[in-house]
């Protein structure tokens, strides 16, 4: 069983893209139809291949899920309206094919199947026809739902499992508090009778009802930032379709900065963005506009993060490391947070002294002049955002939930970009992230810790060393504890096959007491 990529650029996403084509090409080469891959620099009309008959060629585009499952009801895949737009042009409507895995990367193949190598994936096609829409449907399909995304709900809101971890196919929950009890089946089809009757049922202990249970289940693993303007005028709901406009292209501007800068802090950007950040800036999705003024939620899906391999030492303590998407959404609260703090509440010129704590908070150039551009808008009084944080991953008490800036501070922060946008004369030499590990044996007088840093080469979470006083150990256990994010500076040393180290003694600072001030 293949579990791990050999090369650690490959990342899930890129394992499914691939396995998808290659399963339709093992396919077309059992039926005897030739199949040419486009080039990936050629690849600009959203065709991943021709399948080649004796009477013509047909274009095809490859999706690869495993959301979905054989079985009664439907599947409907959304198109990229840009794909659409381009297949209009087609002389042959192209054939939109999707294949469908098991959502477990391991589990695609059994290469324990005897003589034999099983592939556990089933491919279904269906034309896009002239009449070209956004999005294309398969029947006898459902989309199952992970029983363990149920749980998790339940754990958080007070259900003990009582009788589970066997080979039964039900977990048996009860709520102490109400005495209710429901059996929860290891596999749920989204739409099924069972899957509503689960609703319905925790809906009833919680007292809500089950949509609102169903977005409380599907929220859990997602951080929103919610980007808010005023500039309701006339009472309609509405906002004029070019603030509208810019405000969405200055999130995911924000978004894309801070997917840097929580790599690695900097003053300014310029052309260096990380390419591994803009992966993963490019997985936030918009979701349906909010009542109050105009609201934007920007969903970004947090997992568990891809860690290295360390060996377990003696006095050592540890905890999970948060995820890279998490950590994104972070630096944009905390940056946002260290920029109002220093910034936009003293109501001061800011100088490249005071805009230090937001710069070590992840704050870029680039952040701020995506901010100034929504607050430049006409009708636009305010921008607000707010932060709300996926249940399913620790989240620090100290992380802001909702930061406004008024459209009096635009000449703020337009100083505070042109400040940003100066050389600096020195390279800034900081560290920020959680406490991952500490290490301390009795009597010593300096302790180890690892301060979690993004992996620079591939979307594994990877981790600086440094050596710390003793006499600091315990408010460092209490920053470890509640996921704080410290600073850390100094000089980082490469090391072959080990994590970087600090070359001097560390004396970590809590990143919210520095935004404090």
């Amino acid at each position: 069983m293949i579990t791990n990529p050999a090369n650690t650029n490959w990342n899930d996403n890129r394992r499914r893209g691939r396995y998808g084509v290659a399963f339709v090409r093992s396919l077309c080469a059992q039926a005897g139809v030739g199949f040419i891959e486009t080039s990936p620099d050629e690849d600009t009309d959203a065709i991943d291949a021709m399948t080649k008959f004796t009477r013509g060629s047909v274009p095809v585009q490859v999706k690869c899920t495993g959301q979905f499952k054989v079985g009664e009801g439907n599947a409907t895949l959304d198109l990229d309206p840009g794909w659409v737009a381009k297949w209009s042009a087609e002389h042959v409507a192209p054939y939109v094919i999707l294949v469908k895995v098991p959502s477990a990367v391991p589990d695609w193949l059994d290469h324990g199947a005897g003589d034999r190598t099983l592939h556990r994936a089933l491919a279904l096609a269906r034309r896009s026809r002239r009449l070209l829409r956004t999005s294309c449907g398969w029947r006898g399909v459902t989309r199952s739902v992970p029983a363990c995304d149920v749980a998790a709900l339940l754990q958080r809101t007070s259900w003990t499992l009582t009788v589970g971890g066997n080979d039964e196919r039900a977990d048996l929950w009860e709520h102490l508090d109400s005495g209710a009890s429901l059996y929860l089946p290891h596999r749920l089809n989204l739409g099924s009778f069972v899957w509503s009757d689960v609703l319905e049922r925790i809906g009833a202990v919680l007292r809500k009802p089950a949509s609102e249970v169903l977005r409380d289940i599907e929220l859990g693993w997602y951080d929103i930032t919610r980007f808010r303007v005023d500039s309701d005028g006339l009472g309609t709901q509405t906002v004029p379709l070019d603030a509208a406009a810019t405000v969405v292209n200055s999130a995911f501007g924000m978004l894309r900065a801070a997917a840097t800068t929580a790599r690695q802090p900097r003053q300014a950007i310029g052309q260096n963005y990380s390419k591994i950040g803009d992966e993963l800036a490019r997985q936030a999705r918009l979701a349906h506009t909010e009542p109050g003024s105009f609201v934007f939620p920007v969903l970004m899906r947090v997992g568990e993060p891809s860690t290295e391999d360390h060996p377990s030492l003696e006095g050592l303590d540890e905890v999970t490391p948060e995820s890279s998407e998490r950590r994104i959404v972070r630096t944009l609260a905390q940056a946002l947070q260290a920029f109002d703090r220093h910034v936009v509440q003293p109501a001061t010129d800011p100088n490249m002294e005071s805009l230090l704590p937001v710069i070590y908070a992840g704050g870029a150039k680039e952040i701020f002049s995506q901010l100034l551009n929504a607050m430049k808008q006409p009708a636009v009084d305010w921008v607000e955002t707010s932060f709300a944080w996926a249940a399913e991953e620790r989240t620090p008490t100290d992380l802001p939930e909702q930061l406004t800036f008024p459209v009096e501070a635009q000449a703020l922060v337009e100083r505070a970009v042109k400040v940003l946008a100066e050389p600096s004369a020195e390279p800034i030499r900081v560290i920020t992230g959680p406490i991952v590990q500490i290490r301390h044996l009795p009597g010593e007088p300096f302790g180890e810790i690892a301060v979690q840093s993004p992996n620079p080469r591939n979307f594994k979470v990877g981790r600086i060393e440094m050596r710390v006083r003793a006499d600091q150990l315990g408010e460092i256990h209490q920053w470890m504890d509640s996921g704080t994010t410290v600073v850390v500076e100094g000089i980082v040393e490469k090391r072959p096959n080990r994590a970087a180290r600090l070359r001097d003694l560390a004396v970590p600072r809590d990143l919210g007491g520095l935004i404090e001030g």
